[in-house]
């Protein structure tokens, strides 16, 4: 059929609107004159309301938006004709259905009274506080005494909801759509809260059988059976503080002190041997060191025999550093600046040094031989730059600070095999791009603290991140990322950012990898 002003007027009177049928049905043609469909909805969806009835005419009428907006002969007059009853073309055409817009009215605030009064009834129940009293809400006394924020949160909502249930009330009261005690039953806890509370899944009221969270009164009787005698601290300990915990309680606090974790040595990693495990080479950057803790042994495979991008999340001493610098030893020897006993042409390889012991083809215009090491401060950088300068000695590698404090030459910088450097810093430093520019010699990026993303100098560290991604995707160029982190309760997330492989790449340890666990 095609729509005209009859039909859309005859659709308008069977919602329930305090516009009236005319008004609406000139809000809807009002609305179907937009030119893009989301455009006729929204405005259809603010005329017409949220209800069920409305919700259904919104469908019907958005798909015949635009016959509507063709057909010339559906204008304001014709609806308005329609309403005073003038359509003489309708008069023998149709029955005349009239609507009462006053009951309309009446029945819209009713409605709404039930609704508003049965969402406060569930809520009042979910947080635990009586009925609704008919003559107010005097009597909106808590059962229990709050004290989770949650439950007070509950307490909070409910008592905004009793205020709009109280003021939808006073409004079907003064249109007449509620009279007497008769009506105002209707929407007392006696109709509707034992259907809205099996709905919610919460128990109201002494006889209530619907069961906590969906449950039947049976599965109830069997969980009950199921609890330890009141008084049992057995069954509680596992989910709250672990054995061997201490309360002591003074003038206005209490100190509880709470055990080391046992740590179980079945459940870590054997320790390896370096002499073993690498070439005499690359072992005298860990002289002084003859095996790896666990979680360094853990990590060791993919650090030091993979080109893998890692995230290294452990606690506070556990050792970081030492992996971190397992990839800086890993990347000297696949760039050959660390040579290779063990390679058959390690003998050859003096041709064409340029004097300091490195091939000139890898050491000072080659692309992705530098590694950079970002450590989040200035005192922090030195650290390492100190640490890392007297570990690598003996391989004559050369590193070199870049920050604030300690500028580089070109020729330094070109020079240096290891800079190391802060997240402003490279951040400024990387802005410009360019063939010669620092960011194209870096084949290892290290960041240390990578949790400091969420601090407000996260952004710094995720544009340096970014950027990296987006030089390794235009010149096809490998380039290493090592996340060195604090616990994070969302690594995985971190790991995607920094494009790494979740089993291959990313390691998690607990606080029982802490050489002094932690009380």
């Amino acid at each position: 059929a095609i729509p005209n002003a009859e039909w859309l007027y005859n659709l308008c009177a069977t919602v329930p609107s305090v516009l009236g049928t005319l008004q609406l049905s000139l809000a809807v043609l009002s609305a179907c004159q937009r030119d893009s469909e989301g455009e006729v909805q929204a405005a259809l969806f603010d005329a017409l309301g949220e209800g069920e009835r409305a919700m259904e005419l919104m469908f019907e009428i958005a798909p015949l938006a635009q016959s509507i907006r063709n057909n010339k002969s559906m204008t304001e007059t014709s609806l308005r004709n329609i309403e005073s009853g003038g359509n003489s073309g309708a008069a023998g055409g149709r029955q005349e259905t009239l609507i009462d817009v006053d009951e309309e009215q009446r029945r819209f605030l009713r409605e709404e009274a039930i609704e508003a009064a049965s969402i406060a009834a569930v809520a009042r129940a979910a947080a635990g506080m009586s009925p609704v009293d008919r003559n107010g809400p005097a009597s909106a006394t808590a059962t229990h005494t709050v004290s989770r924020r949650s439950d007070k949160e509950a307490q909070k909502f409910a008592k905004k909801a009793a205020k709009r249930a109280a003021a939808a009330l006073a409004a079907a009261k003064e249109a007449g759509a509620i009279l007497d005690d008769e009506d105002l039953e209707l929407i007392g806890p006696s109709k509707f809260d034992s259907d809205a509370l099996q709905t919610e899944g919460y128990v109201f009221g002494s006889g209530g059988n619907i069961g906590l969270e969906g449950m039947t009164k049976e599965e109830i009787q069997e969980m009950q059976r199921r609890l330890a005698p009141e008084g049992t601290k057995q069954y509680y300990e596992p989910k709250g503080l672990p054995p061997g915990t201490e309360r002591e309680y003074g003038p206005g606090y209490e100190m509880v002190t709470i055990p080391a974790p046992i740590r179980d040595q079945s459940k870590l990693h054997p320790r390896i041997d370096l002499d073993s495990a690498m070439n005499a080479q690359c072992r005298k950057a860990f002289a002084g060191t003859s095996s790896l803790n666990p979680m360094q042994s853990e990590v060791f495979d993919a650090a030091f025999h993979t080109q893998e991008n890692l995230l290294i999340c452990a606690p506070t001493g556990a050792g970081k550093t030492n992996v971190a610098m397992l990839t800086v030893v890993a990347h000297l020897r696949e760039k050959g600046i660390i040579k290779n006993e063990k390679d058959p042409y390690a003998a050859y390889s003096h041709i064409g040094d340029d004097g300091g012991g490195r091939n000139s083809s890898s050491s000072q215009n080659g692309e992705g031989r530098k590694i950079v090491y970002i450590a989040p401060m200035k005192a922090l950088a030195q650290e390492v730059v100190e640490k890392f300068s007297s570990k690598l000695k003996p391989l004559n590698v050369i590193v070199r600070e870049l920050t604030g404090d300690m500028q580089l030459t070109r020729l330094e910088a070109e020079s240096s095999d290891i800079i190391v450097t802060t997240p402003e810093k490279w951040d400024v430093v990387t802005r410009k791009g360019g063939d010669g520019s620092l960011s194209r010699t870096c084949g290892l990026l290290i960041i240390d603290e990578v949790h400091l993303l969420a601090d407000e100098r996260g952004a710094v560290i995720e544009s340096v991140v970014a950027r990296l991604h987006r030089l390794v995707e235009s010149s096809q160029r490998q380039v290493r990322i090592v996340g060195l982190s604090a616990t994070l309760p969302n690594y995985k997330d971190v790991a995607s950012f920094l494009k790494v492989h979740p089993s291959r790449g990313l390691f998690f340890f607990g606080p029982e990898h802490r050489p002094v666990p932690l009380q």
